[in-house]
């Protein structure tokens, strides 16, 4: 299956990613990253990062042990991800919805689903790309085209809450991979057919990290 084929798949989806930064990756995310074995995106789209050796390297040669902007891969920390341990909540659209495990059409019914080539956002350098229909329902994605400056957005994630505010909005190609790619800065990104019904592009909304804060129950989620 192509590329463009497996986006026209999911039909009208939209896709929430987590953006890290330019910091080198942890050891955890040195080891091998694992490409899919179901031939879901052709297999020279897809990067392998090689753990280095057990040796102190230079800055300079650290680098090229770091994960990709411009390829797709699968972090063993995304692999274990258990559904529905995070959390999103977009107030200012009243969206609070756990995030389900893979974006198959069946659990795509259910809500926000973490995307196959996401990463969690408690790794550096993260892009935590989440899934949901264009409805209303269910923390469907509908109305992201009316997020506009100062709204906000988190995601809850291991006793820890990410807060985002919204930076920019843009339309691409329905078959357009790079809003998955991992990206530089700490940002959010939700996607989504456009228009909401017959589409034939994605709009792309990108908001940046504010700040991580320990989760509170007596926290309260501005708009």
């Amino acid at each position: 299956m192509n590329t463009g084929k497996k986006l026209l798949g999911i039909g009208c989806i939209a896709v929430l990613m987590v953006c890290g930064s330019r910091n080198l990756e942890t050891r955890q995310q040195k080891v091998a990253a694992q490409a899919l074995i179901d031939n879901e995106v052709e297999k020279d789209n897809i990067v392998e990062v090689v753990e280095p050796v057990e040796q102190e390297l230079e800055a300079e040669e650290l680098v090229a042990f770091t994960l990709p902007y411009d390829q797709l891969f699968i972090t063993p920390t995304r692999q274990a991800y258990e559904t529905e341990t995070m959390q999103l909540k977009i107030p200012v659209l009243e969206i609070d919805e756990p995030v389900y495990d893979k974006t198959d059409e069946d659990t795509l019914k259910n809500g926000p689903c973490l995307y196959e080539y996401a990463q969690l956002p408690s790794e550096e350098g993260a892009n935590v790309s989440i899934a949901s229909h264009r409805i209303k329902k269910r923390g469907g994605f509908l109305d992201i085209d009316q997020l506009k400056e100062g709204d906000l957005l988190y995601l809850i994630y291991e006793n820890t809450i990410y807060k985002y505010i919204y930076d920019t909005t843009q339309m691409v190609e329905e078959n357009d991979w790079s809003v998955v790619y991992r990206k530089e800065g700490l940002c959010v990104t939700l996607t989504s057919c456009e228009p909401a019904f017959n589409p034939t592009h994605r709009i792309v909304v990108t908001a940046k990290l504010l700040e991580t804060l320990p989760y509170d129950t007596e926290y309260v989620f501005e708009y």
